[in-house]
Formats: C-alpha cells, sequence, structure tokens
C-alpha cells in the first residue's frame, strides 16, 4: 500500500510538471518514453516505447520503482530501435514473450546478470542482431528465442544456462560460434536446425554439449583444452612402437578406459583414427619422414 501512495504522489507531481503522460485506457504511465506501471511487488513493468530515441537506455528505476520487467510484446515488430542497453547495477529480471521480435535494427544485446528468466521467442526475427551475451542470471534459453536471426553470428552463453529450446538459435543462417558451458545439461534436437553448417561450438570436454555436437556431426573446439604429445597413444610421455600397438588394440575394439587417450593423441594425421595413424607413427620411429609432426606438443585445438 505504501509503494502505491508513494507512486500516485509522485506521478500527480510530474505530471503537474507536465512530464508525465496517464493513459486512462490501460492505466499506464509514459516517461521517458517508456509505458509501465508498477506492479504488486512494487517494482515497474515496461510495456512499451514510444521511440523518441533509437537508442534505447533502459532506467534503472521509474518512479522510484525499480524497473525489474520487460513485458510480453514491449518492443514487439519495432524496426526503428538500433540499441538496446542497461544501466549498471540494473534490475531487470525478465524479458517476456516476444518483447523484442521483429526488432529489426537490433545488431548487438548484453543482458545483465540480473536478468533471469527469458520469455518464449524473446529476440525472434531480430535479423540486424550479431552478436549475443547472456549474463550469469539466465537459466534457460527459451524456445526460439533468437529464432531465424539471420545475421546473428557470435553468442556467449552464462555459466547459469541449463538448457537450450526448441528452435533457439534455429535459421541463423550467420552462425559460426556458439560457446556453451559445462552447465547445460539440455539442448533440443532442433535447436541449431538451418544454420548452413559453419557453427562451431565451444565447450568443455566433457560436456553435454560436446556430446550433443558428437551427435549431430557439428565441429566444436574443447575450451579447457590440455595439451598433449601427438602420437603419443597410450599416454607415456614418449612416442614408441607400443603406441602403434595401442592404435591396432582400439581399432580391433579391444580397449575400453583408456580409449580417449589414443582417439586423442593417435589420430596424428587429424583425419579420424585409423591404421594410417599407425603407420604414420611406425614411419616416424624409422625416420622415413614426420609429415603431422609426431612427437611435438599440441598446445591448442
Amino acid at each position: 500500500m505504501r509503494n502505491i501512495i508513494k507512486t500516485i504522489a509522485a506521478t500527480l507531481a510530474l505530471i503537474i510538471l507536465g512530464t508525465v503522460t496517464v493513459c486512462a485506457a490501460d492505466s499506464y504511465v509514459t516517461l521517458y518514453g517508456f509505458s509501465f506501471d508498477i506492479n504488486d511487488s512494487g517494482e515497474a513493468v515496461i510495456h512499451g516505447y514510444d521511440n523518441r530515441s533509437a537508442d534505447v537506455k533502459i532506467p534503472n528505476k521509474l518512479l522510484g520503482s525499480n524497473v525489474a520487467v520487460i513485458d510480453d510484446y514491449a518492443f514487439f515488430g519495432n524496426t526503428d530501435i538500433k540499441s538496446v542497453s542497461f544501466e549498471k547495477a540494473g534490475h531487470i529480471k525478465s524479458i517476456g514473450t516476444d518483447a523484442f521480435y521483429g526488432c529489426s535494427g537490433l545488431k548487438e544485446i548484453n543482458l545483465s546478470d540480473n536478468v533471469e528468466n527469458l520469455g518464449f521467442g524473446a529476440f525472434q526475427d531480430c535479423s540486424g542482431l550479431k552478436t549475443v551475451s547472456l549474463g550469469s542470471g539466465v537459466k534457460s534459453v527459451p524456445d526460439q528465442a533468437f529464432y531465424r536471426c539471420n545475421s546473428l553470428s557470435d553468442v556467449s552463453l552464462g555459466e547459469s544456462v541449463k538448457s537450450i529450446g526448441d528452435r533457439a538459435f534455429a535459421s541463423c543462417a550467420a552462425l559460426t560460434r556458439v560457446d556453451i558451458p559445462a552447465s547445460v545439461d539440455y539442448i533440443a534436437e532442433n535447436a541449431f536446425d538451418g544454420c548452413c553448417g559453419k557453427l562451431i561450438i565451444y565447450c568443455p570436454k566433457d560436456s553435454f554439449a560436446r556430446t550433443y555436437a558428437l551427435e549431430k556431426g557439428i565441429k566444436y573446439i574443447i575450451t579447457d583444452f590440455e595439451p598433449y604429445l601427438r602420437g603419443d597413444a597410450d599416454g607415456d610421455g614418449v612416442v614408441t612402437i607400443f603406441d602403434v600397438t595401442k592404435i591396432q588394440l582400439c581399432l580391433a575394439r579391444m580397449l575400453e578406459g583408456d580409449a580417449e587417450q589414443v582417439y586423442r593423441c593417435g589420430d596424428v594425421d587429424g583425419g579420424g583414427l585409423s591404421i594410417l595413424d599407425a603407420t604414420a607413427i611406425q614411419n616416424y620411429l624409422a625416420e622415413y619422414g614426420n609429415p603431422y609432426h609426431i612427437g611435438e606438443t599440441v598446445t591448442a585445438n
């Protein structure tokens, strides 16, 4: 009750000064171009914008209340805005369904760590959007969140993200890089459909994202990469005839626990583990040439 009385008093004062507009039809207040009201928790909820600037700055407070929610369809189809930024130490916690749907002028989205919830299709059809960085608060990338953002090339997901929904990044034809943390334990089958084969997933070695990339045939790069000796299939720190034997055993499916080591270090030609790798190591040991840099330390993907 105290919040409501405080808001009403502040609104009346600003109306007298001529800086606030009140729309009787829906009881929304317009201030600094934002149409909003105050919810039961005393937080400001933005419902719309009057396009007074192409560069939108979401304020921390409106009429003394923390701006916590961008409502469903708040900027829906707004092709005039070019950027949306959030003031430092902002209070935005939720961005609603289709909130920025079709905002084709948007180029970049950087969400603060306070943002926890994104709605269905929140940035769908933002055709000019190129980069996206989600803060450490978002738990899920919802269905169709960035669907058909066909200029989107670079996405970084925060460590709090656990799931990526249906068609979340589908039909993003320019998408080349997505950083997916170890926290993600679910990715929808069609999350990256139509990404035109350019996509590289950056992920930790023992992550769900790596397994997903392998199953889908998507190229991936390990972010917690550990240096290794090329050709050292048995992991003893040197390249010897025993590495050849390890590769042969692995190919004959007579290895279990250390197969990962063999596949990683024994694939000297980069074409997948095969008898050709064993032959190349034998040639190296016999000093018949070393086109694959066997015996050298690999320090990056």
